[in-house]
C-alpha cells in the first residue's frame, strides 16, 4: 500500500446481478520507518586477546516489530564475515487492531 484511499467490494453472480458496492471502507497508509539500533556497550573500539570476552549491550526498536537483531563481524582482515543472532522475534505480530500481520524477513 503506497497511499491512503477508499475501497469497496462489488459482487457479481452468474446472472450478472451486482451487489455490495454500496459499502465503502477507508484505508490509512502509515509510513513504515526504518528500525534503529544503538550500541550501548562497548562505547569505543576494543582491542582484546583472542580468548577475551567482550561486553556487548545493544538496544533496537521499530515502529511495528523487530523480526531479528544480529551482529555481523569479522575477526580479522582475511577472515570471512560471521554473524550472531541476538534476538529472534515471532513469525507474526499483532497489529494495533488486534489482527495478525506477517513480518518481513
Amino acid at each position: 500500500m503506497e497511499k491512503s484511499g477508499s475501497y469497496r467490494l462489488e459482487l457479481n453472480d452468474r446472472q450478472r446481478l451486482r451487489g455490495g458496492s454500496d459499502d465503502r471502507w477507508e484505508i490509512h497508509a502509515i509510513p513504515d520507518a526504518p528500525p534503529s539500533v544503538n550500541i550501548e556497550e562497548p562505547t569505543a573500539n576494543l582491542f582484546v586477546t583472542p580468548t577475551a570476552a567482550a561486553p556487548l549491550r545493544v538496544s533496537a526498536k521499530d515502529d511495528l516489530a523487530l523480526h531479528n537483531v544480529a551482529i555481523v563481524f569479522r575477526r580479522g582482515d582475511s577472515e570471512p564475515e560471521s554473524s550472531l543472532v541476538l534476538f529472534e522475534g515471532p513469525e507474526h505480530v499483532a497489529s494495533p487492531s488486534g489482527r495478525l500481520k506477517g513480518t518481513a524477513a
